[in-house]
């Protein structure tokens, strides 16, 4: 089996302070990312939680679970933020008063990635 390299060119109208190491420019370009603004990371930059797709139904979904004391079941990835984002639903779940919270973590070399039947 061969493996070939491609090299991808550097965008050149990037708008990111001189100090930025060079490497994250490279890798923030290639992810269509062109200026520190893309950057921003606090809450006013998310999309508001009323425009996310579902989102009523899903909150009508929790509330009938806790409210009934349903089992609720994690499914978590096992790369650092899916392990992060695991504890801290089960941590927040059971503030809420959920009494049977678990987990899993498929194996992705058995099932591949996102949620499969089995």
């Amino acid at each position: 089996m061969s493996v070939e390299i491609h090299r991808r060119s550097v965008i050149a109208d990037l708008d990111f302070p001189e100090t930025l190491h060079p490497l994250l420019r490279r890798v923030y370009s290639q992810r269509s990312l062109r200026s520190s603004t893309d950057l921003h990371l606090d809450f006013s930059h998310l999309i508001p939680p009323e425009k996310l797709l579902g989102i009523g139904a899903a909150v009508d979904l929790l509330v009938t679970a806790l409210h009934d004391k349903k089992r609720i079941l994690i499914v978590a990835d096992f790369d650092a933020d899916g392990a992060t984002s695991c504890t801290l639903a089960i941590a927040a779940l059971r503030q809420m008063g959920a009494g049977h919270v678990d987990y899993i973590v498929p194996n992705r070399f058995e099932y591949g990635y996102g949620l499969t039947p089995e």
